[in-house]
């Protein structure tokens, strides 16, 4: 079986949950049903997919901003996210 690659755009995200901060990168793929601008709010509005992909994270406490781990991927349920932004790069 031949798998046919996708186009994928890295994206550097910090984001917000109730108990944690979370750094790293995700990645939006092109299909049809995402837009093809592959905008950080088009890969949170796509239903589909439940979960956020994050690859080199670093999750920090909300509270305190104190390191609590690094990671080289952790999936974050998109319904615990408060905030998300592109983070500076």
């Amino acid at each position: 079986m031949v798998m046919e690659y996708q186009q994928k755009k890295a994206i550097k995200i910090v984001l917000w949950t109730n108990v944690s901060k979370i750094e790293g990168t995700t990645f939006s793929l092109q299909s049809v049903s995402c837009s093809k601008n592959n905008r950080l709010s088009d890969l949170m509005n796509f239903e589909e997919q439940t979960f956020l992909p994050i690859s080199d994270a670093k999750i920090y406490s909300a509270t305190t901003n104190e390191l609590i781990g690094e990671t080289n991927f952790v999936n974050v349920n998109k319904r615990h996210i408060i905030m998300i932004a592109e983070a500076k790069k």
